[in-house]
């Protein structure tokens, strides 16, 4: 008598796994970098919206004093600040950490992998380099 078996022989689940494994390893590093890039996009994002908010604090200082002026904080030309912006610290002390050192002039993020990405802000000239 011949019985009727269904289901996957040993050799079919190996190539599936064998397959698997191969598609894991190509897709895990592209993930990994468009970690990295989203993360640099954001912080790109922050740093053009101060530079604009100082160009407007510029502006407004310019009609109502008539004088060009700048702010001594560029995070306080901002309407709302990043959530993870600390006013207090002049350096990060925690990943994806936002501070402002004024007797530097450095602007400091800490990135969630914990290396800072640093620009430099002129409260003369108003630019973020």
């Amino acid at each position: 008598m011949k019985r009727n078996q269904a289901g996957f022989t040993l050799i079919e689940l190996v190539m599936v796994i064998v397959i698997l494994g191969i598609l894991a390893a190509v897709a895990i590093p592209k993930f990994v970098n468009l970690s990295s890039q989203a993360e640099q996009a954001a912080e790109d994002g922050v740093i053009g919206g101060l530079r604009s908010a100082v160009y407007t604090y510029s502006v407004n200082m310019m009609a109502t004093t008539g004088s060009e002026a700048y702010p001594s904080n560029p995070f306080d030309a901002l309407k709302v600040p990043p959530s993870t912006y600390n006013s207090t610290l002049t350096s990060p002390s925690a990943n994806d950490q936002w501070t402002f050192n004024s007797s530097t002039g450095t602007i400091t993020h800490r990135r969630k992998n914990g290396t800072d990405q640093t620009w430099t802000y002129s409260s003369s000239a108003g630019t973020i380099q």
